[in-house]
């Protein structure tokens, strides 16, 4: 789909933007996602669109960071294991601690907004056939 391609390698904002409304636009028709899904993602001979629209809508709806990702530090401790603190002490951890130095979020902008109503409008004609 030109939408997605423009998505994932334009780096004009409005480009990214109109490509956004365009595609939020097929979204809010519920039998266009479902044909979608049932000629596309359920032909063994054709491309995942269904799945490639709902991903890539995720991708862009998460606002990033000043620093990338934040990192999860995932001690094997979760186990109920000693962990080695940085003055060499065991203690038991039993959460992930989520690194806060360094990562500042930066707000959701339009493109954000607009791609979280696409995967809500996916979402809600998904409910509605059930």
């Amino acid at each position: 789909s030109v939408h997605l391609r423009i998505l994932e390698h334009s780096t004009s904002h409005e480009e990214r933007e109109v490509a956004l409304e365009s595609l939020l636009e097929f979204c809010q028709e519920p039998a266009l996602m479902k044909d979608l899904y049932l000629n596309y993602d359920c032909d063994v001979n054709c491309t995942n669109l269904y799945a490639h629209i709902c991903t890539t809508l995720g991708e862009v709806a998460g606002p990033s960071t000043y620093h990338g990702a934040v990192a999860v530090e995932l001690d094997k401790s979760l186990d109920g294991a000693p962990a080695v603190n940085g003055d060499g002490s065991n203690h038991f951890r039993s959460k992930p601690v989520l690194p806060t130095s360094g990562v500042a979020e930066v707000p959701m902008n339009a493109l954000n907004v607009l791609a979280v109503e696409g995967l809500l409008t996916i979402v809600e004609s998904i409910a509605r056939r059930v």
